[in-house]
Parts: structure tokens; sequence; C-alpha cells
């Protein structure tokens, strides 16, 4: 079992970790999330539902029943992240 934790300390750390690498998985409300970098795309997936954003900032910004994803991925279960 993989004791490393995934977890984002700050919105710095985030930024930076969809920056460089792009992909976080995580789990919101019993579903599988995922943000991946697609060229010069932000793309984010819940459910069906994928959504594409052209910078972080968008990202972060966007309400997913009523909270910003950047507080949503504050206390997320994160499955894996690029470090």
């Amino acid at each position: 079992m993989n004791d490393f934790n995934f977890s984002f300390e700050s919105v710095t750390e985030m930024k930076q970790s969809i920056l460089w690498g792009g992909e976080v998985g995580f789990v919101y409300q019993n579903e599988n999330c995922a943000i991946v970098r697609f060229d010069e795309t932000l793309l984010f997936t819940h459910g069906d539902e994928e959504i594409a954003f052209k910078d972080v900032n968008s990202l972060l910004n966007y309400v997913l029943n009523g909270e910003t994803l950047k507080d949503i991925l504050l206390k997320a279960q994160i499955v894996c992240r690029n470090i």
C-alpha cells in the first residue's frame, strides 16, 4: 500500500502542480474526477462531463455544487497527481 500523501497544502502548490504536470485525480462526492492537460488546454472531468479551460485560474475558480474547484481540491481525497 502506498502511504504517500497526495493532498495539496496550498492553492500555490495546487497551481504549480497543475501547471507543471497538469494531472490530478481525486474523489468528490463519491465520484472520480480528474484534471488533465491536453496541449494548452486544461480538462476537468466529473462524471460524464468534461469541461475545457484555457488557464489554471479559470479552472480553479470553476464552481461545482456551490464550491470553487480550488476549495474542493484542498479537502478532497487526492488519489494521484504529478508532484
